[in-house]
């Protein structure tokens, strides 16, 4: 289903972009290149994605709600969101207050860190994650 939807998504910004350059089999090409891509990722027994555990959820989410900028820009998105689709939901004592009791709630529930700042993914965990997906059976399976 991915290499699907990215074979296909690529190959529309090639025609929009490069119509000149746009191969006739465009998806052949790109469907070659994805496979060039799985060829670089080491060979493993089991091919699915792995759903992370509990626990990796539990610190994903609390290294989000820890991070000042995400929860400034969450707050603003969330109270954004309510004032576009229920306008007449009037929240007390403002939308941005009540979201931050919401968060300081979320972060009260994790375990104490001394690190609060997102950490962006490794190249090796980025590597990882995409061979996981290009090699998946069930990514090969909806894509044929």
């Amino acid at each position: 289903m991915v290499e699907k939807e990215a074979t296909e998504e690529v190959c529309k910004l090639i025609k929009e972009h490069f119509p000149s350059k746009m191969p006739p089999n465009c998806e052949s090409v790109v469907a070659a290149l994805w496979d060039q891509i799985k060829a670089h990722c080491p060979k493993r027994e089991e091919s699915t994605v792995v759903i992370p555990s509990l626990e990796e959820i539990e610190k994903l989410v609390c290294k989000l709600a820890s991070s000042e900028m995400v929860e400034k820009e969450a707050t603003e998105e969330v109270c954004k969101l309510i004032k576009e689709h229920f306008p007449s939901v009037k929240v007390q004592p403002d939308c941005e207050t009540a979201v931050d009791t919401l968060w300081d709630a979320i972060k009260a529930r994790c375990p104490k860190r001394e690190e609060s700042t997102v950490a962006f993914p490794r190249p090796e965990e980025i590597e990882k994650l995409v061979c996981q997906l290009a090699s998946s059976e069930m990514v090969e399976k909806e894509a044929t």
